[in-house]
């Protein structure tokens, strides 16, 4: 465990760091080394910390990516160093979070190749323009709860660490993540995505819901790794619905879920439980050597299905 001295001198550069809070957080500069958090025991106010997080977020973000990846990688350097003081954690993740809860972006939305060290909450947020996040590093939490994208949003080659959160999006234009990585578990559940939407070889390493989503257009969900429990149930394909050589380790719900168009899923391998319970199928539907580990029941669904849309 840190000595006073070495712990003091942690939560000085945490301020260095974050110099926007110095004036509200004294105590960070004291020897009191289980002192707890700051936020929360009256000795910041939480709405003016959050005012200013989120003017200092919208500041560093317009002095472009290497301003805030340097900030960035020596906030995740401190992060390993005060790992055993549970209250300096937690006041560093506080200051650590990202905020453009709500934001309107009119003229230009750039985050490509950003780190958000902390959580970064987009929750709401509304992107008229193409909105950029290309081999973005989220290393904590993300949220887009309700967000907006009247364009294109770019998410290719992202990395996700914590939790993710599309729930009741909106996509006007296209949804690209292709290749992204979504360690901790993705929900979209209930987003709208009126145009085509391509997540072709991402993995997604925990729990993962498209409960009640709405494809438009294409579904590129093909040579993706599913390693945890997935749910596609209520689910809603309009345009081509593709799932070729995906690979699904844990259960998978396509429960309820419509299929308007050809649903692809050729040399997909289920390892667990897959349930096409009530699944709808009004198009041509391809599952060509596909791999069931249940064996024979589900495949005799599967042909039930195929004679279904057949008219047969």
């Amino acid at each position: 465990m840190a000595s006073s001295g070495s712990l003091r001198a942690k939560r000085a550069t945490l301020i260095e760091l974050n110099p926007w809070a110095r004036a509200g957080l004294p105590s960070l500069e004291t020897d009191q080394t289980d002192a707890p958090a700051a936020i929360g025991h009256g000795l910041f106010d939480a709405g003016r910390l959050a005012q200013a997080r989120r003017e200092a977020a919208r500041e560093r973000w317009a002095q472009g990516y290497r301003s805030w990846n340097a900030w960035a990688t020596a906030m995740l350097a401190l992060r390993g160093d005060i790992s055993g003081h549970p209250s300096t954690v937690e006041l560093w993740r506080e200051l650590a979070t990202a905020d453009f809860a709500g934001v309107r972006f009119r003229e230009s939305c750039d985050f490509a190749g950003f780190c958000f060290p902390g959580p970064a909450d987009f929750s709401r947020a509304h992107f008229g323009v193409d909105a950029w996040f290309n081999a973005v590093h989220f290393a904590d939490d993300s949220d887009f709860f309700q967000a907006t994208f009247d364009r294109e949003g770019n998410f290719e080659r992202g990395q996700f660490d914590g939790r993710a959160r599309f729930d009741r999006t909106r996509w006007s234009g296209s949804a690209q993540f292709r290749q992204a990585r979504f360690a901790a578990g993705v929900s979209f559940r209930d987003a709208r995505l009126d145009r085509d939407a391509w997540f072709t070889e991402t993995l997604f390493a925990g729990p993962t819901s498209f409960a009640a989503a709405q494809f438009a257009g294409e579904a590129g969900l093909g040579r993706c790794v599913y390693r945890g429990e997935t749910d596609f149930s209520l689910a809603r394909f309009n345009g081509n619905g593709g799932f070729e050589e995906a690979r699904f380790h844990a259960p998978v719900r396509f429960e309820a879920a419509h299929f308007g168009r050809k649903a692809w899923f050729q040399q997909a391998r289920f390892d667990a439980h897959a349930s096409f319970d009530r699944a709808q199928f009004a198009d041509a539907i391809d599952f060509t050597d596909v791999s069931f580990v249940e064996g024979p029941g589900v495949v005799s669904e599967i042909a039930t299905r195929e004679r279904s849309a057949q008219g047969l």
